[in-house]
């Protein structure tokens, strides 16, 4: 019941048959909200990810829907054409598209060509300060080492890059902007609507608890 909307979709990815190639915990100077932010708006990717991950996808493109407190976004890759001479029942969609989950209030979920990312936030001991936990899931374990290989490659690239370098860092920066005390308040723009509809459903959650989100 929770799930709402999204549970047919986790039912399909029947993520009870995945194994745990990589699981890590870390902390961050950012409060926790900061880094989920950046999977709810594509417009960054090309710019910010441009040594990464960039070149795989169409810029400042995504279509995004909400299920109840749930949000889900979808980026096109670079050959997403390629559907249109497929036969969608058989075709892979995390190969040409990479759909992320955001189940409420703290996990995100990306799907990339041959694995998933599970990324989950959690509040630290300040306001400021944060811990995130990612597991990379695999269909199965690689039985040999070109298999290793390839999500040694994986993790590299996305954890090590994509999300320690890139997406984290610029966490903390923004985190160290706050800190400074030079803004009263920050804009959402119309390319962040997502980000708008998340706040709206933390905001919801907590004046139903009678509480405040830091």
């Amino acid at each position: 019941k929770f799930m709402g909307g999204l549970h047919e979709e986790m039912q399909a990815m029947q993520l009870q048959n995945y194994s745990v190639f990589f699981n890590k915990t870390r902390k961050l100077k950012a409060n926790w909200k900061l880094p989920l932010y950046a999977f709810l708006e594509p417009y960054h990717i090309g710019v910010l990810h441009k040594n990464s991950i960039a070149d795989f996808f169409i810029k400042n493109i995504a279509s995004s829907e909400r299920f109840g407190p749930h949000i889900r976004s979808y980026v096109p890759r670079k050959n997403v054409l390629e559907l249109e001479s497929l036969d969608w029942e058989k075709a892979k969609l995390s190969e040409f598209v990479t759909p992320t989950n955001l189940v409420f209030p703290n996990v995100c979920m990306i799907s990339h060509p041959t694995s998933i990312s599970v990324i989950a936030m959690f509040p630290g001991d300040s306001p400021d300060t944060c811990s995130w936990q990612h597991w990379l899931l695999v269909p199965e374990m690689p039985d040999n080492e070109k298999q290793k290989q390839h999500y040694e490659k994986s993790v590299a690239l996305l954890d090590g890059i994509t999300y320690m370098k890139e997406d984290f860092w610029v966490s903390e920066q923004i985190q160290k902007g706050l800190n400074a005390g030079a803004l009263d308040e920050l804009t959402l723009g119309v390319n962040e609507f997502m980000i708008q509809a998340y706040c709206e459903n933390l905001d919801n959650a907590l004046e139903s608890l009678g509480a405040q989100v830091h």
